[in-house]
Formats: structure tokens, C-alpha cells, sequence
């Protein structure tokens, strides 16, 4: 089979999968005679998109839809959201209320233009209806702004509340919103509860001057009982030290009852209704989680670690912790509610990555049990099977599909993980690794086999340690150079096709992060020391420190409140020393320091910013390693360094639609030993590290954030001048 054959095949059963799949579906019952199908729903008059009253806003808030874009190029059957007027006239009762939510409390929307696009009719095998493009006039007027803000509380708690007033989202002299008003009343409550407060109180009213009716019921949610006649409400008298404020405006006061100092009782444990037998958990395991004490003072705090302590466990698929109030009694019993999950789970899954030098597509299979001997023994199975390419775009153009038979192959990784809880202690776990893996590098593929025991032990809330220890078994495979090449180049580089490692590694992980997902505030960082020996039967001598210390500060007061942002700052790097007899000092090809990606410095195809070395084949003499120049860039082997450093700066903004902005500024810099750190030729100075720059879109999915980032590098360094000087990358979670 030729190489260019494989492809073609594979977009040919591609495409009949999509035609048995289009077959199999119904058809859709025609439209009737008059429908007219909404191709676009536009505004006139509103903010643009990054003003929070874009057209995307509006839409949201709209019962009448629009046809998805595309529609009549993927599915022109599917052209089904037809114009409902009598809807449409609600919808703009909706958008006007919307606004007031949101403090325009004199928005409008004048009217609505539908505009003929499309008379319908047979078109080749399809009958698309008559469709229409929608638009509506809007006319906000000017948003009503925050003039005082008043919190009246006992003197016992007067200073908690007022550092509260400093971080809340309502704020004197920025617009005023509802969404604002019920945000703020929800921190004061919750620091009243941390505090023992479990009966604690708030009555909020909220004026707004000139009296008038306010559109929708936007004062009377936010308000309450003072804006309960009409949507109207008092004016507070002007203060006369306060500067004349623009009308209208909008006074908040919220006064606190505290009630009485509370303190944790009973706690019991009731175990809801299911097919498992709950009686299989040790009931120890169980009590060990709970962070609610009785005769201890009462925090929502308590009890929200120990509804996450239970979820930890993986046994459970309901967890309640409910506090049982009475009657301002300052005992307050808890009661918690399980449920029981299965304890056998399947997943099955797929994925894409996509990034400058490297693109993979994959199926995954895991297989889960959450309580092996009924100990919560957690046994999980990975599996993954994909097709991994690392064929450049610029040698698509070069040499067409061919290229795909080089740098293409089939890859597996298949990992057991077991967990035993508790072992040997309370805050430790004893967790252990078996992997066989087969991968596609650039130059090469290899077959790895590990197995790699560990103690993880919990010394603080934020800080954790693990001390374990590695036995791995490599095989190269597909060599795209001789390996008596890989001894001659100038890095000195001991290149063996089969070896045994053995190391033992230290761990310390501090996270401090407030979202692990998408975090806005807090810092993670993670340290490592490892050691590899002849002495523990492997074939290699040398000694590892990485670190990599992220921060992350919120953007909010620059923002508003609204919009949430983050400065997200990163620094990390490694060394490699290799020590004793010559033959051992060295370190394995695949366990060197790389960098280039998704992850690190986005401007660079994945590992290619490094030493490197050249495929003689592919290449000829022109193509040097090392500080030399290269004249091929598909010639070009990369293999790391033992020494690394880089970082990145990077704001990031989300929108209140999820949808989220970043600029980056990445560096960094692989060097092939220490003396190459500092060279004479630059007066005693280091290397650069090479930045490169960027952007990308952020769409926040809850579970994971969808990335998008376009890098370009900066620099002139001789050695990388054929190097691509734009990286994209797409990826289902942040850089760092």
C-alpha cells in the first residue's frame, strides 16, 4: 500500500460513517407554508462586545432564537427556528428588564426591523423556507451609579463586616446591579457564619433617586419591602460633604442581627436508601473524614470540608451536611446524608491535541473501583489508543502525504494505579504505578515499561509530600539517525537503545489556589529532587532539582466587577548532574530537560527550543547542532539539555459569558551542561532566554477550560534561524 493510500482510506470510511449516521436520523416534518426562518437576530444601539451588552448578552435573555451559523452549509434541512412576532414583542419586556437588572433602569427598545433575506423555494434537493434577519433598536440612556453604600452592624462584628465592604462587588461610585446587591449580602452572611453566626440576618434596602418606576422588578428583587409600592422607593437625604452625584443614582444600606454565638452539636450520620449495602465501609474510614467536632464552634467552613472529604472518598454519589436549626438555639446538631456510588465504573472517551509540531487523536478506556476489599482500596486502569503525528505544516507543502509514513505511528499507554487510603497513617497513601507505554518522538519511537511505588502523605492543608521510587525499562525503536551519530555530536550525548533506570524521587506540592481549574488568586509550586544509581540497578548515575512556582492575583478592582480577571505569573527551571565512573554519568534521552509547547513557551514547536541534533540523511553537513546554524528545519532532532529555566507572564480576562481573553509573554532557554550557561564569548553573561509572545481565547466549561493560543517567537539566536517562528497550540486547559 502506497503511503499516501492509508490516509485516503481513512477519509473515505469517514465519510461513510457520516452518510450511515445522516441515514439513520429522521427527517424533519417540512416547515409550514409561511414560516420564516430567522437567519440573524442583530442589535442597534447597545455596547459592543466586550461591553457586557453585546448582541450575545441580549440574545441570551431572548425566547426568540436564530438559526445556528452555517446551518445551510453543514444541515440546510435543519433551517428550523422560524419568527414568532408575539414572542418577539415579550422579548423586549425581557431585554428592558434585563437592563435594569443591570442599572439602566431607563433602557428601551424601540422596535423591531425584520428584513426579507431569503423568498424560499426549491433549491437543488432542498425546500429552504422564506428567512429573515431581525433588528432591534435599543436605547440604554444612562446607567444609574452607586452613591452610598451602608452597612449597620453590632460592635462585635463591625469589623469583619467593614473589611467585607472593601471586596465587595457593589462599590460606591460604579454602576449599580442586582446581581451586585444579592453578591454582596451573600459575603456578609457568609463571614457572619464562619464566625459562629449560624441565625444570622441581613435586611437590605435600596433607594433610588429620582423616585420613579423602575423597569421589570429590578429594586423590588434587590430591595425588598422598599421598593414593594409600584417599584418605587425613598430617596435618602443628600449628604452635603458628598460632591453632587449625576442622577439617577442608588442608595444600598444592609443592616446585620447577628443572633447568638453558636457551637457544633451531635452529629449523625444517616445512610440513604440504595441497592450497595452502606455496612460495607468500615465505619472508621468514614469518621475519619468528618471535620465537624461537637462542643466545637460552628463554621460553615467545617462543614463545607467535610461534605468535600466525603466526596473524596469516591464511595459516594450523594453527600449532605446539613446543620439542624432550631429555634435560635446556640447548640446547632448536624446531620449528614450518604448515598452509596458504584463501586465499578467505566469511562470511555476520546481527544484531540493539536499543537505546532505535534497533532494527536485518541480513544481512551478506564476502567475504576472506588472500594477494593472494602477498605476504599482505589484501583484505576487507563487506557489509551491514538495516532500521533509530528509532521510539520511546512513539510505538508514539501512533500504532500508522504511525509505522514516518517513521523506517524500508532501510540498506546496503558497505567494501573492503586491507592491505599490511610497507609501508614491517617494523612499518608501509599500509591503505586504500572505502565507500559509505546510513544512517537521526533527521531524516534520507543517502548516503556515502569513500575513506580510512592508515599503521599497530607502535612498541612495546602502543603504535601511524596517520596517514591522508579524502575523503568526503555526500548528505542524507528532510529531516524545512527546512533554513532548521537555519540559524535559536540554535546557528548551517550545514546543507548535499551536501558534499565532506577531513581528516587522527593516531591513537595504547595497549592494554594482558590479554582484548580481556572484559578484567579492563590499559588501553587512544585519542587522535586530525584537520584539515580547504579546502586538501586539501573544504569545510570546523576542527580535532578526542578521547581516550578506559579501565582496567580486577581484582576478584579482593575476590572470591575463583572469581569474576572488574573495576572498569572510562572517561573521554573531544572538542572541534571550526572556523577561517578564516566560510562554511568550520564542521563537517558527521554528523561532530559525540554522545552517548547502548549505548556511552557508558546511561540516554539513542542521541545524544539534546545540543543539538538541532525538527521545526516535528512540534513546533510549543513545542518550543526549545538551554537551552530541549521539549514533544514525538518533535519532537526532535538534531545534536550541537563539544564533549564523559563517563565511567563500572563493577564487573563473572562467575561461574563464565559468566553476569555489572554496575552502571554513567554521565556525560556535549554542549555546542554552548566558551562554552556555561561560562555566567553558573551562575556561572562548567560544565554538569553528567548522570549516569544502571544495571545489566545479562553471558554470556561466548568470542568475544564478550552484553550486556543497563537505564540510567536522573538530573537535572532543563529542555531534556531530555521526554526518556525509561530506556535499554535489547542489544549483543554490553562498553561500553568
Amino acid at each position: 500500500m502506497s503511503p499516501s493510500s492509508a490516509p485516503t482510506r481513512w477519509w473515505a470510511l469517514l465519510g461513510l460513517g457520516v452518510a450511515v449516521g445522516g441515514c439513520a436520523k429522521r427527517r424533519p416534518p417540512p416547515p409550514p407554508p409561511d414560516a420564516e426562518a430567522v437567519r440573524a437576530v442583530r442589535f442597534e444601539g447597545n455596547g459592543g462586545a466586550f461591553s457586557g451588552q453585546s448582541d450575545y448578552n441580549l440574545r441570551a435573555v431572548m425566547e426568540q432564537g436564530q438559526n445556528p451559523t452555517a446551518t445551510w452549509l453543514i444541515a440546510p434541512r435543519k433551517r428550523r427556528v422560524f419568527l414568532d412576532r408575539d414572542t418577539l414583542e415579550l422579548d423586549a419586556w425581557r431585554i428592558e428588564a434585563w437592563y435594569a437588572e443591570h442599572g439602566y433602569f431607563d433602557a428601551a427598545v424601540m422596535g423591531w426591523a425584520v428584513e426579507r433575506r431569503g423568498e424560499g423555494g426549491r433549491f437543488l434537493l432542498w425546500d429552504p423556507p422564506a428567512s429573515v434577519r431581525v433588528t432591534g433598536q435599543v436605547e440604554p440612556g444612562a446607567p444609574a451609579v452607586l452613591r452610598s453604600l451602608q452597612i449597620d452592624a453590632p460592635k462585635t462584628v463591625k469589623v469583619l463586616v467593614d473589611g467585607v465592604k472593601v471586596e465587595a462587588p457593589l462599590q460606591e461610585g460604579a454602576t449599580f446591579e442586582v446581581d451586585a446587591v444579592h453578591a454582596t449580602e451573600a459575603m456578609i452572611l457568609d463571614v457572619l457564619l464562619e464566625q459562629s453566626y449560624a441565625y444570622a440576618r441581613i435586611e437590605k434596602e435600596v433607594n433610588v433617586c429620582p423616585e420613579g418606576e423602575i423597569a421589570g422588578d429590578a429594586a423590588g428583587d434587590a430591595g425588598g419591602d422598599a421598593a414593594a409600592e409600584g417599584g418605587r422607593a425613598p430617596c435618602s437625604p443628600a449628604d452635603p460633604k458628598r460632591a453632587p452625584q449625576p442622577e439617577p443614582f442608588v442608595d444600598v444600606a444592609f443592616e446585620v442581627e447577628t443572633g447568638p454565638s453558636c457551637k457544633f452539636g451531635e452529629v449523625e450520620i444517616v445512610f440513604l436508601a440504595g441497592k450497595d449495602d452502606i455496612r460495607e465501609i468500615d465505619p472508621a474510614l468514614i469518621e475519619a473524614e468528618i471535620k465537624v467536632v461537637e462542643g466545637q464552634r460552628y463554621s460553615m467552613s467545617a462543614l463545607a470540608q467535610t461534605r468535600q472529604a466525603l466526596f473524596g472518598l469516591g464511595v459516594f454519589s450523594v453527600v449532605n451536611v446539613l446543620p439542624q436549626l432550631g429555634d435560635q438555639d446556640p447548640t446547632v446538631p448536624v446531620r449528614i446524608e450518604l448515598a452509596r456510588a458504584r463501586d465499578r465504573q467505566l469511562r470511555v472517551g476520546a481527544g484531540v491535541l493539536i499543537e505546532s509540531g505535534k497533532q494527536d487523536v485518541h480513544v481512551s478506556g478506564d476502567l475504576l473501583h472506588v472500594n477494593l476489599l472494602n477498605r476504599l482500596v482505589r484501583v484505576e486502569w487507563e487506557n489509551q489508543l491514538g495516532y500521533t503525528t509530528l509532521t510539520q505544516i511546512s513539510q505538508l507543502d514539501e512533500s504532500g502525504l508522504e511525509a505522514l509514513t516518517e513521523t506517524s505511528g500508532a501510540t498506546l499507554d496503558s497505567t494501573i494505579d492503586v491507592l491505599v487510603p490511610r497507609f501508614p497513617a491517617r494523612r499518608w497513601s501509599s500509591a503505586t504505578s504500572f505502565t507500559v507505554q509505546r510513544a512517537i518522538e521526533q527521531g524516534f519511537s520507543y517502548w516503556r515499561q515502569a513500575v513506580a511505588p510512592s508515599l503521599r502523605g497530607q502535612l498541612t492543608d495546602e502543603l504535601s509530600l511524596e517520596l517514591g521510587y522508579n524502575l523503568e525499562l526503555v526500548q528505542f525503536l524507528d532510529l531516524a539517525i545512527d546512533p554513532s551519530d548521537f555519540r559524535r555530536t559536540p554535546l557528548g550525548l551517550d545514546f543507548r537503545e535499551r536501558y534499565v533506570l532506577t531513581f528516587l524521587r522527593q516531591v513537595l506540592t504547595y497549592d494554594a489556589r482558590g479554582d484548580k481549574i481556572a484559578p484567579t488568586r492563590g499559588a501553587y509550586g512544585i519542587y522535586e529532587l530525584g537520584q539515580a544509581s547504579r546502586a538501586l540497578g539501573g544504569d545510570f548515575n546523576y542527580l535532578k532539582a526542578t521547581f516550578d512556582h506559579r501565582v496567580y492575583l486577581s484582576l478584579r478592582g482593575l476590572l470591575g466587577r463583572r469581569t474576572r480577571g488574573t495576572l498569572a505569573v510562572r517561573g521554573a527551571g531544572g538542572i541534571l548532574q550526572p556523577y561517578g565512573a564516566e560510562q554511568f554519568a550520564t542521563v537517558p534521552t527521554n528523561q532530559r530537560l525540554r522545552l517548547g509547547g502548549a505548556n511552557d513557551v508558546r511561540g516554539w514547536v513542542r521541545w524544539h527550543l534546545g540543543p539538538y541534533i541532525c538527521d545526516t540523511e535528512g540534513g546533510g553537513p549543513d545542518c550543526v547542532g549545538a551554537l551552530g546554524v541549521s539549514q533544514q528545519s525538518d533535519a532537526i532532532i532535538p534531545i534536550g539539555g541537563l539544564v533549564s529555566a523559563y517563565g511567563s507572564v500572563e493577564p487573563r480576562i473572562y467575561l461574563p459569558n464565559d468566553l476569555g481573553l489572554a496575552a502571554f509573554l513567554d521565556f525560556g532557554m535549554v542549555w546542554s551542561d552548566l558551562s554552556q550557561v555561561y560562555t566567553p564569548d558573551r562575556e561572562g553573561l548567560p544565554v538569553a532566554l528567548i522570549p516569544s509572545v502571544g495571545g489566545g481565547l479562553r471558554y470556561n466549561l466548568d470542568f475544564a477550560v478550552f484553550r486556543a493560543d497563537l505564540g510567536v517567537r522573538l530573537g535572532d539566536e543563529p542555531m534556531f534561524n530555521k526554526e518556525p517562528r509561530v506556535g499554535f497550540h489547542i489544549s483543554l486547559s490553562e498553561a500553568f
